[in-house]
C-alpha cells in the first residue's frame, strides 16, 4: 500500500526553511531596524517571519521523537546530536550576539539533546519492571524536572518548556491530534515570553499561533517516519 502524508526528508526541509526564515529575520532584519531606524513595513516582515519560525521548533520534536523511537543505537544518536549541536554554537554566536563564543545562551539543539536524554532517563526508568507503579512514575517525573531544570541552567533556546514540549510529543506519540492539542498550549506560553511579542497585539499573535498550529496539524496528522528519521 502506498504510503500517505509527508515523510520524514520533507518535514526536515520544511523545518530547515522555517528555521532559516526565523533567523533572517533575527539577524539582519532586526540589526536594519535596529540602526538603520524604524520602519514600519519592515517591521511587520519581521514579525510575520518570525511567526513562519515558530513552526520550526515542533517539527524539529517530532522528528527527535521518530528518531528516538526508531534508531538502532541512542547513544549513538545522542553523540551524533551533541557534536551537531556544539558544532554550531559558534556560528549561532557569532550571529545572535556578535561573539565567537556566549555561554549565557544556547542553541536550539542543545535543547533536542536534553530533550533526547530526557526521553533516555524516562525509558530508563519505566522499563524497571520490578518497580513498583508509585516509583516508576515518581522517578520518571523527576527524570523529565532534571531535564527541565538543565535546559534552564544552561540557558538553552526555549529552556524547560523547550524540554517539555519535546516530552508531551514523546508521551503522547500514539496520538498526532494529542500531540499538536498539548503543543498549542506550550508554544503559547513559550511565545509569549519571545521576541517577537515585542510591539505586537497580543490577541493578533494568539491568532497567528492559532494558524500556526492549524497547519502544523494538517502536517503531522500525516506524517510518518522513514529509514532517514533517526538521523540528524
Amino acid at each position: 500500500m502506498e504510503r500517505k502524508g509527508l515523510s520524514g526528508s520533507a518535514l526536515k526541509i520544511i523545518a530547515i526553511v522555517t528555521m532559516l526564515i526565523d533567523h533572517i529575520a533575527a539577524t539582519v532584519i532586526i540589526r536594519i531596524l535596529k540602526f538603520g531606524g524604524y520602519n514600519d513595513g519592515l517591521y511587520q516582515l519581521y514579525r510575520v517571519m518570525r511567526n513562519i519560525g515558530r513552526i520550526a521548533f515542533p517539527i524539529f520534536c517530532f522528528l527527535l521523537v521518530e528518531g528516538f523511537m526508531h534508531t538502532r543505537d541512542r547513544e549513538k544518536y545522542a553523540l551524533r546530536l551533541g557534536c551537531f549541536a556544539a558544532v554550531s554554537e559558534i556560528p549561532f554566536d557569532l550571529a545572535f550576539n556578535g561573539k565567537v563564543l556566549e555561554v549565557g545562551y544556547q542553541n536550539v539543539f542543545f535543547t533536542l539533546l536534553l530533550g533526547l536524554l530526557t526521553m533516555m532517563a524516562y525509558d530508563a526508568v519505566m522499563n524497571q519492571s520490578r518497580w513498583s507503579v508509585w516509583k516508576r512514575t515518581a522517578l520518571s517525573t523527576i527524570a523529565i524536572l532534571a531535564g527541565m531544570f538543565a535546559a534552564e541552567f544552561l540557558s538553552t533556546d526555549y529552556g524547560a518548556l523547550g524540554v517539555l514540549c519535546i516530552m508531551v510529543f514523546y508521551l503522547f506519540r500514539r496520538s498526532r491530534i494529542q500531540q499538536v492539542v498539548f503543543w498549542m498550549s506550550g508554544i503559547c506560553m513559550v511565545g509569549m515570553g519571545s521576541s517577537v511579542c515585542i510591539r505586537s497585539n497580543l490577541l493578533l499573535q494568539w491568532k497567528t499561533w492559532l494558524w500556526n498550529e492549524i497547519f502544523l496539524l494538517r502536517i503531522l496528522s500525516g506524517a510518518s517516519a522513514d529509514p532517514v528519521s533517526d538521523r540528524i
